[in-house]
Order: C-alpha cells, then sequence, then structure tokens
C-alpha cells in the first residue's frame, strides 16, 4: 500500500515538474537585428563592399597626346609604369630657356574619407637620364589652399634630390578637387657646363601619394 502511494505522489510529482517546465518555456518571443553601416541598405563598415575603393586618389583624366581633358573625367594612373603627361615647354627646355610647365587636375574620389598628399620625383628610366642635367634642372610646385586652415603650398627651384624624398602638400576632403603646378627650369650654368648638356635628358616621373584621414 506504501509503495503504491509513493508511486502516485512521484507522479503527481512529475506531472508538476513538467507543468511547471512547460509553463516556464512556453512565452511570446520577440528579437531586432541591427545592421551597422552608413544608415542605408547594402553598406557596411568601412565604406567598402560594392567592388569600388573607399579610398581612392584619381587625376584628371589625359588625351593621347598627354594633355589633361579638363572635362571632369578622371583616370586612376595608379600603375608604377606611369601615365605619359605633356610638359608644355619640355622638347626645348635649354640653359636659360622659358620654363616647361603643366598643371595637374587631382582629386579625392572618397566617398567619406579625407585624405593627405604628397608629391615625390623619381628618375624612372636611369639607363636613358644623364645625371648631370638631372641634378641641373630645378623644380616648382604649388598647389592652392584646400580645407580650412591651410594655406598655398609653394616650394620653389627646388633640386631632384630634394623633392625625390618627398613633398607634403595639402589635405584634401572626400570627394573634392584640387590642382598641383609642376614647373621646371634649367638655369644656366655658363659655360663649357651649359654645351656639356647638350642633346642630354632627364626621365622624370611624380608620384602623388595620399593617407585617408579624418577631415571634419
Amino acid at each position: 500500500m506504501q509503495s503504491k502511494n509513493r508511486r502516485k505522489a512521484l507522479t503527481a510529482w512529475g506531472a508538476l515538474v513538467g507543468l511547471v517546465a512547460l509553463l516556464t518555456t512556453a512565452a511570446f518571443t520577440d528579437a531586432i537585428y541591427l545592421n551597422f553601416g552608413t544608415g542605408t541598405d547594402d553598406t557596411g563598415i568601412g565604406g567598402g563592399g560594392d567592388g569600388t575603393k573607399s579610398y581612392n586618389l584619381q587625376v584628371g583624366a589625359t588625351n593621347t597626346d598627354g594633355t589633361f581633358k579638363n572635362d571632369n573625367t578622371w583616370q586612376e594612373a595608379d600603375d608604377p609604369k606611369g601615365v605619359p603627361i605633356k610638359l608644355a615647354g619640355a622638347e626645348a627646355l635649354f640653359p636659360g630657356s622659358p620654363a616647361a610647365t603643366v598643371e595637374i587636375p587631382v582629386k579625392n574620389a572618397s566617398k567619406a574619407m579625407g585624405s593627405t598628399l604628397a608629391i615625390k620625383l623619381v628618375n624612372h628610366d636611369p639607363s636613358k637620364t644623364d645625371v648631370n642635367y638631372l641634378n641641373a634642372l630645378r623644380f616648382t610646385i604649388s598647389m592652392p589652399a584646400t580645407v580650412s586652415g591651410s594655406n598655398p603650398v609653394l616650394a620653389q627651384d627646388k633640386t631632384f634630390n630634394e623633392l625625390s624624398s618627398g613633398l607634403a602638400l595639402n589635405d584634401m576632403k572626400a570627394e573634392t578637387v584640387s590642382k598641383i603646378t609642376v614647373t621646371v627650369t634649367l638655369p644656366s650654368q655658363g659655360q663649357p657646363a651649359d654645351d656639356a648638356l647638350n642633346g642630354k635628358a632627364a626621365f622624370v616621373q611624380a608620384v602623388l601619394s595620399g593617407n585617408s584621414k579624418y577631415i571634419p
């Protein structure tokens, strides 16, 4: 009799435990899902994911003769081989001649990131460059003020060696355009030094580079 009562008690207790478990697990449920990004669909953290660069510097598109189109079209120019650019007057540069010059349109094509900007000169074909001719050249580089608090950049009559380590230019906000003017002269050194440069050349490449930067 006691055994039978004990089994009934255990059965009742088991039923009660099961009921309590059912009551504690059966409830309404809900969840919230938040996708971090720019606040619109199909965006993520970092600004990328759509196949385009989130940080991107570009230079003006060029014609087949190396002149800039100046029609608000742009190119990457990110192959170290370089893009041929026409330096007006380069073919007629001699000691004491008028300067050769070019105005380079540059764009920070990043959608949201600001950028630093710098320029350095590289001897991109040492086998054809005459070192004495290269060292005799003088370069002037300028860039207007861009962001608040910046000043125009003007580096006058610099040697190739001075610019081979780089020159800091002005920062650029996202999706803004500016210009860099490069002027090249060959000052007279007198004779016979001037005549020694006759028929010589220098193969100079300008490398523009930058780093992403927060600019309010």
